[in-house]
């Protein structure tokens, strides 16, 4: 594991519900999924925050360490088993929960409408960028498609909680999301701590970057990237989150 120095920022407010009156979060059920689902007045769709484990997945990382001349410590098999037993329940959370989209079958006159899994429904996966092994291996024993996870990993290094939002700002430029897309961000930490959101994702919220990350150099900003301040909030007596920018 390599760390490297990074810095994010999500900005978040509220915004109107355009169908339905329920709302999801913390693991919680809106009133009817269906009238919540793929309108354009919102984009988080679930939140979700875990803090419990046994003392060694508390204490798999440790800093300062005085073992170890007070340098970071990263105890590997035990956050590896933080993150399997998280992510682990995360995708039985997920599966569990009804998704986004529906498809309809027509047998002769009679037609029937499918209700899908939200899991089913995500388009990109965008953990926290730790180790790429470990992820893809958990993932792939839970039946998850690799290639919908995105990394980016080998070019910043695991920058800890900045790796979220600058891992979906890179799967912008890098042209991985292109349209509106429905993404799965889970993340883990120290003190066995972990969570992860489902929310909707449009190139137009990235802010334009510039200047150079290592060695690569960041695209040029289009059109296509709206600045965060350009983006319209919504009024204050609304209570639903609208994610309107991410640099």
């Amino acid at each position: 594991m390599i760390f490297g120095d990074g810095a994010a920022a999500m900005v978040i407010s509220p915004a109107a519900v355009s169908r339905g009156s329920g709302s999801r979060g913390s693991g919680g059920r809106g009133s009817s999924s269906a009238d919540l689902r793929n309108g354009p007045g919102f984009d988080v769709e679930v939140v979700q925050t875990y803090a419990s484990g046994p003392s060694s997945e508390v204490n798999s990382i440790i800093w300062p360490n005085p073992d170890f001349d007070n340098d970071i410590t990263v105890y590997g098999p035990e956050v590896k088993a933080l993150v399997r037993r998280y992510l682990d329940q995360m995708i039985s959370e997920l599966g569990g929960l009804d998704g986004v989209r529906t498809s309809r079958h027509q047998s002769g006159v009679t037609a029937t409408t499918f209700a899908s899994r939200l899991l089913d429904d995500i388009d990109v996966i965008v953990p926290h960028q730790a180790n790429r092994t470990m992820i893809v291996d958990i993932a792939e024993a839970q039946g998850v498609p690799i290639d919908k996870l995105y990394f980016n990993i080998e070019r910043v290094g695991n920058v800890s909680a900045a790796s979220i939002p600058m891992a979906i700002a890179d799967a912008v430029h890098d042209g991985v999301i292109s349209e509106r897309s429905l993404i799965f961000a889970p993340g883990f930490g120290a003190g066995a701590v972990g969570g992860y959101v489902v929310c909707w994702i449009e190139p137009s919220m990235i802010a334009p970057e510039s200047g150079t990350r290592g060695d690569a150099a960041y695209p040029v900003p289009t059109d296509g990237h709206a600045d965060a301040s350009a983006v319209a909030a919504a009024s204050a007596d609304n209570d639903r989150p609208e994610l309107v920018g991410v640099r």
